[in-house]
């Protein structure tokens, strides 16, 4: 069962990729699969070269780009 306060708490998953790190706060209670995601994403990103993003982009917010990246292949997988 879970309480009011279990429910509030969140995890920080950390996602490191070059030299961006990021760290997003995802509830407590879905962070196993938030890890799974995380590591399927890091496999699937070190498998294929990235695609080219716009010019300059990666290089001005390189942890926005990361972050993006992300939630993309994490959208693309729920519609799988």
């Amino acid at each position: 069962m879970t309480t009011t306060l279990q429910s509030n708490l969140t995890r920080p998953l950390a996602l490191k990729q070059g030299s961006s790190e990021v760290s997003i706060l995802v509830p407590a209670d879905v962070w196993v699969a938030a890890e799974q995601l995380r590591e399927e994403f890091l496999l699937s990103s070190t498998a294929e070269s990235a695609a080219p993003a716009e010019e300059g982009a990666e290089d001005q917010a390189p942890e926005m780009a990361l972050v993006a990246r992300f939630l993309k292949f994490a959208t693309d997988k729920s519609e799988q």
